[in-house]
C-alpha cells in the first residue's frame, strides 16, 4: 500500500497501523519513538539521527550517526558542519552547560 493510499483511509486506527507498518518497511524505521520531549533519538536500519526542537544537532558526536562506520553529518542547532569546525564549538557549548549546572546546584 502507497503512503497516498494510506492517507486516504478514513478509519483512524488502521490508518495509523498502516502508516506504522510503512515506515517500517519501506522507510526503514526500526523504532518510531514517539518522544514528547525537545531530543529526539531516532533509529533507522543504518544509522541514528539526533534531533532538537526538529534540528539536528548533537554535541557529542554526529547528529546523523552510520552504523557502518561511515563518517557522520555534524550539527548544532540545525547548522552543518565540518567535524573541525563542529568540534570547538560542541566543546564551548558543553563546557558552558556543565558551568550552568554547577552554578545553579551550588546556587550562585
Amino acid at each position: 500500500m502507497t503512503y497516498d493510499e494510506i492517507n486516504q483511509l478514513s478509519d483512524v486506527k488502521v490508518k495509523e497501523e498502516k502508516l506504522k507498518e510503512f515506515y517500517i518497511d519501506q522507510v526503514g524505521v526500526n523504532e518510531w519513538l514517539e518522544d514528547k520531549t525537545k531530543v529526539q533519538k531516532i533509529r533507522f536500519k543504518d544509522r541514528w539521527e539526533y534531533k532538537l526542537n526538529g534540528q539536528y544537532h548533537r554535541l557529542n558526536g554526529p547528529a546523523i550517526d552510520f552504523h557502518n562506520g561511515n563518517r557522520g553529518f555534524y550539527y548544532i542547532f540545525g547548522e552543518a558542519m565540518n567535524e573541525t569546525d563542529w568540534r570547538p564549538k560542541a566543546q564551548k557549548l558543553l563546557r558552558d552547560k556543565k558551568l550552568e549546572r554547577v552554578l545553579k546546584d551550588d546556587n550562585i
